[in-house]
């Protein structure tokens, strides 16, 4: 079973668990549910050391600027467990995303783009730090150039 229908099944029937009835709430309240177990399910699969799972899971579910609570907690697990490769695969992954959703905002709705930009510059700084932690100082430096430069041309 591939992670993404692994950790989404889990948490569902965490949720049924509890007692959630997802099709008689708000999108508010779903929305702040699904965190809730989210963050459960992530908990539980970094104490079973499902790493690639999480990495593959965060990847596939968060394509655009959203998800940054787990993927913030993916992220520390990963540097507590020093699992370089595998941040590096969910941060350039991340990134990628990121700055696809990005571009397509910025060709179609130009005036708009700030927070696109923001959650992108958010990415690039956040795995810049988490490659220091991990003494990637090459790698962090490399990702800060090209975040300098993404800064330059927007400044233009």
């Amino acid at each position: 079973m591939r992670p993404y229908v692994e950790f989404r099944n889990e948490s569902l029937l965490y949720l049924k668990e509890i007692g959630v009835k997802l099709l008689k709430i708000s999108n508010e309240e779903r929305r702040r549910h699904f965190i809730e177990s989210d963050s459960i399910i992530i908990t539980r699969w970094v104490k079973e050391k499902k790493f690639e799972g999480l990495v593959s899971w965060a990847t596939e579910n968060f394509d655009t600027n959203c998800g940054d609570e787990q993927i913030l907690q993916i992220n520390r697990a990963l540097i507590k467990f020093k699992e370089v490769e595998l941040l590096k695969k969910l941060w350039s992954k991340i990134i990628k995303n990121r700055r696809e959703h990005y571009n397509t905002l910025k060709r179609y709705y130009s005036k708009d783009v700030t927070s696109a930009r923001m959650g992108l510059e958010f990415a690039m700084h956040t795995y810049i730090n988490s490659l220091k932690k991990l003494n990637q100082y090459l790698d962090a430096d490399n990702i800060s150039k090209s975040l300098t430069r993404l800064q330059k041309k927007e400044n233009k």
